[in-house]
């Protein structure tokens, strides 16, 4: 069992630019991202950042590991299931912020970029990034499927 992480700092330092439109039922949600810097001690106890979301102007109580997380939200939210994600009243699920920011969310959400090729591979990196800032539909088109390489015997 993860040792829980002792909280330094919820003090936004940094609101990060892509938003991306949600509906929850009849509600209209618009979640963003913001880094918080010194939120928690690591495991080497040394202060370390962040990322946390902020839905319709409010600041989430859960805390992301990584902005790649935050990118796998975005990308979770374009597809239409938000609502497998987050609560009626906007916020992360409870079970979700262990998940999000690993490749474990994609045994839920299969068309969310691999971490390890998200980290890797700037081309993927990149037809990610633009496909949420051009708000594509990941369950429709997997922008990042085309950089997945095999190796070969």
């Amino acid at each position: 069992m993860a040792k829980a992480k002792v909280k330094l700092n919820t003090e936004i330092s940094k609101y990060l630019s892509a938003t991306t439109p949600m509906k929850l039922g009849a509600r209209a949600f618009r979640v963003g991202v913001a880094r918080i810097d010194d939120a928690v001690l690591n495991d080497a106890g040394k202060p370390v950042a962040r990322y946390t979301l902020i839905i319709n102007g409010k600041q989430s109580k859960y805390l992301l590991r990584s902005w790649q997380g935050a990118y796998q939200v975005h990308q979770v939210i374009l597809a239409g299931d938000g609502a497998k994600m987050f609560t009626k009243s906007g916020d992360l699920k409870a079970s979700m912020p262990e998940l999000i920011g690993t490749d474990k969310l994609r045994e839920e959400f299969a068309y969310v970029c691999p971490i390890g090729l998200y980290n890797n591979n700037q081309g993927a990196k990149k037809a990610v990034n633009i496909g949420v800032k051009a708000g594509t539909n990941f369950k429709k088109d997997n922008v990042w499927e085309s950089f997945l390489t095999f190796p070969t015997e």
